[in-house]
């Protein structure tokens, strides 16, 4: 089993930021084996996803501003994660991190076996 988590960064002013996610101790990164460099203009979003193909492993997705202020919303039941749809958010300044545990509801649900719900992308 696995379970697609979705990422939306919002970006107030133009940004440009590194987006890594890792689960347990296996860093994954969004694209190509490298930290996800990425620039979003002001008032739009960027749009990712990760698996958890594990039910054992966390998940924590940090995303760090190289300029401009990026905030971080995640999801495994809405495919566009945003302001007002989202199961986890981190809106600081500079860095900001959402870490999942594997022993949390939400992560209990979106690996469960024979899930229903929408949390199965891939």
């Amino acid at each position: 089993d696995h379970c697609s988590w979705h990422v939306g960064i919002y970006a107030f002013s133009e940004t440009n930021y590194t987006l890594v996610a890792s689960t347990g101790t296996s860093l994954i990164h969004l694209e190509d084996g490298v930290p996800h460099m990425e620039s979003v203009a002001a008032g739009a979003y960027d749009y990712f996803r990760v698996r958890v193909e594990d039910p054992h492993s966390d998940l924590s997705l940090v995303v760090t501003s190289v300029s401009g202020n990026p905030d971080l919303y995640v999801s495994h039941l809405h495919t566009r994660p945003n302001l007002t749809h989202y199961e986890f958010l981190a809106n600081t300044t500079h860095k900001d991190t959402v870490y999942v545990s594997h022993a949390s509801d939400a992560m209990r649900d979106c690996t469960a076996p024979g899930d229903a719900r929408p949390c199965f992308f891939c």
